[in-house]
C-alpha cells in the first residue's frame, strides 16, 4: 500500500474504513472478521524499513482502526456517528433533560442496586433486567433510523447511555463482592 493510499485512508470515516454501508444495524462477525483483517493488511511490520513515512502512516492508521472498530462495536458510539453524519451533533454531558418518568425509574433502580449491596444472585438479576432494557432501546433506536426519526434517536441514545452506567454500577459492585 503506498503513502497515499494510506493517507487516504486516514481521512475515511469509520464506516468507509472498514467498506461498511452506513446503518445501525451491524453484523457483529462481520465487523470482528473485517477488523482482524485491516489491522493485519496495515500492520506497521508489513512496511519496508526503508519506507519511515509509511510505516509511520501504518502507525496510525492501525490507532485509527482501533479506534472505528470501538465506535461501530458500541451502539451508543454507532449511532451518534451516523447522527453526526447526517448532520446533528449531539453530547451527551449536557442537555440531559429526559422524561420524569424514566429519571424516576433511575432513581428507583439505583435504590435497587443499593438495596442489594454485595447480593450477586440480587445484582445479576438487576443486570438481566437492565441488559433486557437495554436491547429494547437499541431495537428502538435501529427502528427509528429506518425511520429516519434521528431526534428520537438523540433522547433513545441518552436514555441508553444511562443503562450502560447503571450496568456498569453493577458490575463493579459484584466485582467488589467477590
Amino acid at each position: 500500500m503506498t503513502s497515499e493510499e494510506l493517507t487516504e485512508l486516514l481521512k475515511s470515516n469509520s464506516f468507509e474504513l472498514f467498506n461498511l454501508p452506513i446503518e445501525f444495524q451491524i453484523d457483529p462477525t462481520t465487523l470482528e472478521a473485517k477488523y482482524h483483517s485491516l489491522q493485519k493488511q496495515i500492520h506497521p511490520d508489513n512496511f519496508s524499513v526503508n519506507r519511515n513515512e509509511e510505516k509511520l502512516l501504518a502507525t496510525s492508521l492501525s490507532s485509527k482502526i482501533n479506534d472505528a472498530y470501538q465506535t461501530l462495536a458500541s451502539p451508543i458510539k454507532r449511532a451518534k456517528l451516523i447522527l453526526e453524519l447526517n448532520g446533528l451533533k449531539i453530547n451527551l454531558a449536557e442537555n440531559n433533560q429526559l422524561p420524569e418518568n424514566f429519571l424516576i425509574e433511575q432513581m428507583e433502580t439505583h435504590e435497587t442496586i443499593a438495596e442489594a449491596n454485595d447480593d450477586i444472585d440480587k445484582l445479576d438479576a438487576i443486570i438481566y433486567e437492565l441488559e433486557q432494557k437495554k436491547d429494547h432501546l437499541i431495537a428502538q433506536i435501529e427502528e427509528h433510523f429506518v425511520n429516519e426519526n434521528l431526534q428520537i434517536i438523540v433522547e433513545l441514545i441518552k436514555q441508553l447511555s444511562f443503562y450502560d452506567k447503571l450496568i456498569l454500577l453493577v458490575e463493579n459492585n459484584i466485582q467488589n463482592a467477590l
